[in-house]
């Protein structure tokens, strides 16, 4: 039995900003390249980015979680 998957196109949204917030902070942190502008750089900028980014795609996931608790649960009442 197949059925939909109902991910709202805002959680994904949020998702791939995160996901870029994430991969700009990482490169900051690792090649210490300053993408924002010097008066909003700091030592911490690349850390910031990581943790705004990580928070955005927790809303995605935790719906890619449920839905699977929903689906494992429906494997188990079929048998």
């Amino acid at each position: 039995m197949t059925e939909k998957l109902k991910i709202k196109p805002g959680l994904l949204v949020l998702d791939l900003v995160g996901t870029v917030l994430l991969g700009l902070g990482l490169y900051e942190i690792f090649t210490g390249a300053g993408l924002l502008e010097p008066t909003l750089a700091s030592t911490e900028a690349g850390w910031l980015m990581v943790a705004a980014g990580i928070l955005l795609m927790l809303p995605f996931h935790r719906q890619l979680f449920a839905i699977k608790k929903t689906l494992d649960a429906g494997d188990r009442d079929r048998g």
